[in-house]
């Protein structure tokens, strides 16, 4: 984990400059797609080394499918979904709202998520 720590902070940035062009023209964004597309560039760039790039192509074709599968298990699993986010707000809570490799640690959940 604390190795791709270095790959979340890099997608982070295409994400900021992803907004700043955003703000820049004006444009309204969807958050749950703009949260997908970033999920989707995290999972992407950590567990098999490709950089998909989602904010500024989100109808690749490894975005479609890796949304299906999590929208399948989420589907199929509502209270995971609901344990997964109290746990994320508790999380953040305890390290001050910071993103860090101890916070990440924290996430117990996330493995299911990730793994």
């Amino acid at each position: 984990m604390r190795m791709m720590l270095t790959t979340i902070l890099g997608c982070s940035q295409d994400l900021v400059s992803f907004l700043g062009e955003s703000a820049d023209d004006n444009h309204i964004i969807e958050i749950t797609n703009f949260v997908a597309n970033f999920t989707t560039d995290v999972i992407g760039s950590c567990a098999f080394g490709l950089e998909i790039n989602s904010m500024k192509n989100p109808d690749s074709e490894f975005r479609r499918r890796e949304m299906k599968c999590c929208l399948h298990e989420l589907v199929v699993n509502p209270d995971f979904q609901e344990r997964f986010r109290k746990e994320v707000d508790t999380v953040l809570i305890k390290h001050g709202g910071q993103i860090t490799y101890e916070a990440l640690q924290d996430l117990k959940y996330m493995d299911a998520v990730v793994d």
